[in-house]
């Protein structure tokens, strides 16, 4: 019965079996022993000690060398990181770029191929971190200027480029189809590479200045980028101040709900537009900060095992800063159409605060009205009460008691409108009629006479001296009931004669010290009498 075989759930006593010292019986019976299965009870639930084991340890060194060992070795790490670095690119996914290749002579060899990122990292020498910024999939927002050891990545704005000493390889979104942008860039840039060669062909046997003066392959693509990515700029600028001006012009004649929202919609892009500009000259003055990006830009002189010194870049840096010059144009010019547009947003905010107040003041004098109107019905409603009093018999008490009644009615809302009026006056002027003195104030000419006069120690408030008198009669003789006008009459006056008080007193030493030359002169004539005599005598 015990070498039998039982098939189902078993029910044997433990203590009837014998033990078996290399195992532990608790564990081997614990787990067939209500078990569902159709085995037998000593089928063995752990693999035998014959069976093969894998080792825990790798190999020894001299069984994975070989004859030829480190060969090998360099070998394997080499199909071991290609291995890693495809499955990072299966992982990430595969570029899918539409890609133009221009090669040494100026012609495009490699119409609309396809690169794969494994493939461009191998050939190229790159990190798989380098292309992020040529990815299709990835937004472009800060552009790039990145410096390897056998190309120069570029990605501004709509241009991604990768730049060899002999080639230049131009990417596009394969989703979108080719703008006229990206057109006009690779005619610029294949005329600017030919260019470049009929010029180096001329100087080939010259000297080493000559040579020297000549921009080489790599620098007549980075040119012909930057020469696209400003006119990009520029183009963009010219169509958004355009709109900008229109807009302008519409909101001085009528500031409605379709003016303000183009404004909304125009800030934002246009925001959108400077943070790009900015971006860009970003990228561009990184570059200029490092020299040794600088100096690793040569990519010809390395590649002919001649590198440039670490300062010896001064071409690379003329165009480089010929290109932040447009650039900080641009976003000057942008800096100030946001600053036209805000201040536009500002005056429209205030000139709907003002609409606002008048409808809230004409609340006001309704409101003014019907207490006026209420106070003589009130006067009305005492004399309405069915109370007897003798002024029934009095012909002329309905026409005293009307008259009465409209007369206070009309003192209240002259009251109750005066002192709306003195709230609301929060103007800096009053008259209408002051708009055309106060542009003949601020004309250019008086402005620069006035800065003259307050050089030369005067105060002239930007008045001239000459028509003080007018402009006083014109405008302060206005308001001469006020206490601010009389004020500052007061105080102009007070200035005029510390003024006078001064060319007096300036007058005064000048005729005290032309006396006491005087009286020093006739001194010295006496003196000099009396010296004549005694030596006569």
């Amino acid at each position: 019965m015990a070498s039998a075989a039982i098939a189902g759930p078993s029910r044997i006593p433990l203590r009837s079996y014998p033990l078996i010292p290399s195992r532990c019986p608790c564990k081997r019976q614990s787990r067939s022993l209500f078990t569902r299965r159709g085995t037998s009870f000593w089928t063995q639930s752990y693999p035998s000690s014959e069976s093969p084991q894998i080792p825990y340890t790798p190999p020894p060194p001299d069984q994975l060398i070989g004859r030829n060992g480190n060969e090998e070795v360099d070998g394997q790490r080499r199909d071991r990181k290609q291995r890693y670095l495809d499955s990072l690119m299966d992982k990430a996914g595969e570029l899918s770029l539409r890609c133009s290749v221009l090669d040494a002579e100026g012609n495009w060899t490699a119409e609309e191929g396809k690169y794969k990122k494994s493939e461009l990292c191998r050939e190229h020498d790159l990190d798989p971190r380098d292309l992020r910024k040529l990815d299709s999939l990835a937004p472009n927002l800060v552009p790039i200027i990145l410096t390897r050891r056998t190309c120069i990545i570029v990605s501004m704005l709509h241009i991604k480029v990768l730049i060899k000493p002999d080639r230049v390889i131009v990417f596009d979104n394969s989703e979108i189809q080719e703008s006229d942008t990206q057109r006009r860039f690779k005619y610029h840039l294949e005329r600017n590479i030919k260019a470049g060669l009929g010029i180096q062909t001329s100087v080939d046997n010259g000297s080493k200045d000559c040579e020297e003066a000549v921009l080489c392959y790599e620098h007549r693509a980075l040119e012909s980028v930057l020469v696209a990515s400003a006119n990009a700029l520029e183009e963009e600028m010219a169509f958004t101040r355009h709109l900008v001006q229109h807009l302008l012009s519409d909101l001085e004649s009528d500031i409605n709900r379709e003016n303000l929202k183009r404004l909304l919609h125009y800030s934002r892009k246009i925001v959108g537009f400077q943070s790009r500009a900015r971006y860009v000259k970003r990228a561009v003055d990184e570059v200029l900060e490092s020299d040794e990006d600088l100096s690793a830009m040569y990519l010809t002189s390395r590649a002919q095992g001649r590198p440039r010194a670490l300062h010896d870049h001064e071409q690379l840096e003329l165009l480089l800063e010929s290109f932040v010059k447009q650039v900080e144009e641009i976003v000057s010019e942008v800096d100030t159409t946001v600053a036209n547009m805000n201040s536009t947003q500002e005056i429209a905010e205030l000139m709907l605060d003002s609409g606002r107040n008048a409808l809230l003041a004409l609340d006001v004098k309704i409101s003014i009205a019907t207490l006026g109107i209420g106070t003589g019905a009130l006067i009305a409603g005492l004399f309405g009460m069915n109370l007897t009093s003798s002024l029934e018999s009095t012909p002329y008490a309905f026409v005293v008691v009307s008259g009465t009644a409209s007369f206070i009615a009309l003192l209240v809302m002259i009251y109750g409108t005066k002192t709306l009026r003195r709230v609301r006056r929060v103007a800096l002027s009053d008259g209408r009629s002051r708009t055309d003195e106060l542009s003949i104030l601020m004309s250019s000419k008086r402005w620069d006479r006035s800065v003259e006069q307050f050089s030369k120690g005067y105060d002239p408030f930007l008045v001239d001296n000459r028509k003080k008198q007018l402009l006083w009669d014109r405008i302060l003789w206005k308001n001469w009931g006020n206490s601010k006008s009389r004020d500052d009459k007061k105080a102009s006056m007070l200035r005029y004669n510390q003024i006078q008080a001064a060319k007096q007193a300036q007058w005064q030493a000048a005729q005290q010290a032309r006396t006491w030359n005087r009286g020093s002169s006739k001194n010295n004539q006496s003196a000099n009498a009396t010296s004549s005599l005694w030596r006569h005598e």
